[in-house]
C-alpha cells in the first residue's frame, strides 16, 4: 500500500482596513508552501469575493467562521485543512 501526499496546509486570512476604515481587503496565505505555490498571498477586495472563492474552494465552509471586527488588520480566519493543488489554485495561492 503506498503513501499518499500530505496535503495539511494553514490556511490563514487576514482582514485589512485602509486609512479611513471604510474599505477592507483580505488576503489568504498558506502555510507551508508547496511547489507550484505563488510568492505573494492571494488578495480579494470584498468579504463577498473572498466568501465566493472560498465556497468554491472548499464546499461546506461556514462563513461564520470568518470573525471580524473593526481593527487595522486582524486575522479572521486560521485553521488546518487538506487542500489538494486544485483547491489552492481556486483560492489563488497555486499557479
Amino acid at each position: 500500500m503506498g503513501t499518499h501526499p500530505d496535503h495539511r496546509i494553514r490556511l490563514v486570512i487576514q482582514e485589512i482596513h485602509d486609512a479611513d476604515a471604510r474599505a477592507a481587503t483580505f488576503r489568504v496565505l498558506a502555510y507551508p508552501r508547496r511547489p507550484g505555490m505563488r510568492e505573494e498571498p492571494a488578495e480579494f477586495s470584498s468579504r463577498e469575493e473572498l466568501l465566493t472563492r472560498l465556497r468554491k474552494a472548499i464546499p461546506g465552509i461556514d462563513a461564520r467562521s470568518l470573525a471580524s471586527s473593526d481593527s487595522w488588520t486582524q486575522i479572521i480566519f486560521a485553521q488546518d485543512l487538506e487542500l489538494t493543488d486544485e483547491q489552492l489554485a481556486l483560492l489563488g495561492l497555486a499557479r
